[in-house]
């Protein structure tokens, strides 16, 4: 799923210049754990910046320590990508544009 996700931003960035330019947000679906490294590693060994992408990481949970939902956060525009699991599959079955 993460070299999906990879793979799709690099996808945009070649399709259009004017995409890259601007900032990505990247939604966990949890805090920082291992589990997401691969796309810490992309981001300090300077691949997003290669193909001209400024990536934000997101943890889930907010500075006052309360969660959000990554499937809400790409709803309400406040991140680009999101990383998930069922949740996505059943909002995209409620027919919910994710």
């Amino acid at each position: 799923m993460q070299k999906l996700l990879f793979g799709i931003i690099i996808l945009c960035c070649t399709i259009t210049n004017a995409f890259c330019s601007e900032k990505v947000v990247l939604q966990l679906k949890w805090e920082h754990e291992f589990q997401f490294a691969g796309y810490y590693a992309a981001l300090w060994q300077g691949y997003y910046k290669d193909v001209d992408i400024d990536v934000e990481i997101k943890p889930i949970s907010r500075k006052d320590g309360s969660m959000v939902n990554p499937v809400d956060e790409i709803l309400n525009g406040n991140t680009h990508f999101a990383v998930g699991s069922l949740d996505i599959l059943t909002a995209k079955d409620k027919g919910l544009n994710v």
